[in-house]
């Protein structure tokens, strides 16, 4: 399992509370908290929640990306190239592969 470690901004856009709340909620639960390169402190998320986390981040990710495809999508003007290709009979054929014998 990833290591998540979120600062108190992060946690509380992730729980629904102020960063000062989740900074109190971290401290009086024990959990690891670092201060780091960039001057801010992070708390690690236990495994469970860290799971959570993920499943949020990837949920809030994805419903952008699909609208963006979906939009993609309409905009593509359906022609000739949207027409499944046909092959000749001949090609056809030839691009199948050879039967194989059965074994008894």
């Amino acid at each position: 399992m990833p290591q998540i470690w979120l600062t108190y901004d992060e946690m509380a856009d992730h729980f629904g509370c102020s960063a000062t709340e989740a900074r109190s909620g971290a401290i009086s639960q024990g959990w690891r908290r670092r201060r780091c390169g960039d001057g801010a402190t992070r708390v690690k998320l236990l495994p469970d929640m860290a799971l959570d986390y993920m499943r949020a981040q990837v949920v809030k990710h994805s419903a952008g990306m699909v609208r963006d495809l979906q939009a993609r999508a309409s905009s593509f003007e359906r022609g000739p190239a949207a027409a499944p290709l046909a092959l000749p009979a001949a090609t056809a054929e030839a691009a199948l592969p050879p039967p194989q014998s059965k074994v008894a």
